[in-house]
């Protein structure tokens, strides 16, 4: 095309053709919300919605509703001149956050009248689900087996063994709530070699729990359960990693509180999901008050008192080999700690003392 200003009706008719392309039909009228009145808030899946059009003298009649992706028109219905109702059943809304967006169908073309930022809960009550399931399947198999000379016969000429791994992590949150979930899964089509078989032998399960953590916090609460790791003073309970129960609280921007409760060894399994099944014989018992110096900079200079109390009996931890003792302790301990601006420079100061029983 020739752009030469004498040109005038090439210039014309191209900007006759860019005035088409950016054209986007739209209505006069506006969408407004009526229930739920705070377009912030959020609502059930099943809550009634209610929007009404203003100056509707252009509409046509023939509308198209969705919120996000899905068409939910036929959810609607009409409630007064103008308002337009979604009563909560039978179908629930889509969850997550999206757009309620209005359409009019005017001769050949859709409209866009206007929207409306919509938050649904899911139906477990949470603004946000994620989930990440993961599984491994490995095959050990060989289908024939020839030896001669001194080698010794194999144990198995023909075998084909299936070992599973598999869990899942996930997160949901609701306002300050937020939970974090994971688990993991161990399986075998062989006896031996099954999770607990050096403790159960032919009784272990071919299928078992390895290991599990549900860590739940709310605005200064935190709580968890599952495999916990709890302790940070170096001569009294140091990163003990059992399974159990954990529950914190921030007083203040200086003060928080902790304790945790763990079974006396680690395990695995399902019969003691909570770790505490034996708590009176085999447990640790930690709890630790911490106190921010200055608590416009955390861990600048921070002190820590610590109190430990365990009972532990002869068991030894999961698939450790070992000869365990019956041991009682009692203990306490302060620990101080500091770093410079930069983080260059840190401090850690520990003193404990602690009283050991070895019962016969």
């Amino acid at each position: 095309m020739n752009f030469n200003p004498k040109n005038k009706k090439h210039i014309g008719t191209l900007a006759s053709s860019l005035a088409l392309l950016l054209y986007v039909p739209t209505s006069h009228a506006s969408l407004k919300l009526l229930e739920p009145s705070d377009p912030e808030q959020w609502i059930k899946p099943q809550s009634p919605i209610s929007f009404q059009i203003d100056d509707n003298s252009d509409i046509s009649g023939i509308l198209a509703i969705f919120v996000g992706k899905t068409d939910v028109t036929p959810l609607f219905h009409e409630s007064g001149p103008g308002i337009y109702t979604y009563s909560g059943t039978p179908i629930p809304l889509p969850s997550g956050e999206s757009e309620l967006v209005l359409y009019d169908h005017k001769g050949e073309e859709w409209s866009k009248i206007g929207s409306v930022p919509l938050k649904v809960l899911t139906s477990s009550g949470f603004e946000s689900v994620e989930y990440s399931p993961r599984i491994d399947i490995t095959v050990d198999s060989q289908h024939d087996e020839g030896h001669s000379g001194d080698a010794e016969e194999p144990e198995r000429e023909r075998f084909s063994d299936t070992s599973l791994q598999a869990g899942f992590s996930g997160s949901q949150s609701r306002n300050s709530l937020s939970i974090e979930s994971s688990a993991n899964l161990s399986g075998a089509s062989r006896e031996e070699q099954a999770l607990q078989f050096s403790e159960k032998g032919e009784d272990a399960p071919k299928v078992d729990l390895a290991d599990y953590l549900i860590e739940a916090k709310n605005g200064n609460a935190t709580f968890a359960v599952g495999h916990i790791t709890y302790g940070q003073h170096p001569l009294l309970a140091n990163s003990i990693s059992n399974r159990g129960v954990m529950a914190g609280y921030r007083f203040s921007e200086r003060l928080d509180f902790s304790i945790a409760s763990q079974n006396g060894t680690s395990i695995v399994g399902f019969s003691n999901p909570v770790g505490l099944a034996n708590a009176n014989e085999h447990n640790i018992t930690s709890a630790t008050v911490g106190y921010e110096m200055i608590p416009s900079r955390p861990g600048a200079l921070r002190v820590e008192v610590g109190y430990v109390t365990a009972q532990i009996q002869p068991e030894a931890d999961f698939d450790v080999g070992e000869v365990p003792d019956a041991e009682k302790s009692d203990g306490w301990g302060l620990r101080l700690i500091g770093s410079s601006p930069s983080g260059r420079l840190r401090g850690d100061v520990s003193f404990a003392r602690a009283s050991y029983t070895n019962p016969e």
